[in-house]
């Protein structure tokens, strides 16, 4: 997740220093055994349509009960900051992906 989500949605989302996900590869290379290895980092902006995706993406890989729960006590609050952020295209979000090249 990047900070800008964690920035529209405070008690929604946390942020973290560092990249945690890029730092475990690294880890993970290093011990690999690979003759070469690199990470290259590719930014992109993907938009959310609706507040509802917002909480799928934040409860990914949750039990369907959680995502019940959310939307049943947070979806007022998330629509309400949806609409705050939002543009004509959805809200705007930072997606980081991460292409892992390797010699064997």
């Amino acid at each position: 997740m990047g900070e800008d989500l964690a920035a529209m949605f405070p008690h929604f989302f946390t942020y973290t220093d560092g990249n945690p996900i890029y730092e475990a590869l690294e880890k993970r290379l290093a011990i690999s055994g690979f003759e070469t290895a690199d990470i290259e980092i590719v930014n992109s902006i993907s938009f959310l349509r609706t507040p509802e995706d917002v909480i799928k993406l934040r409860c990914f890989g949750q039990s369907y009960s959680i995502h019940s729960f959310v939307i049943d006590n947070y979806l007022k609050e998330i629509t309400k900051l949806f609409e705050q952020h939002a543009t004509c295209e959805g809200l705007p979000t930072t997606y980081s992906r991460y292409i892992v090249r390797a010699i064997v």
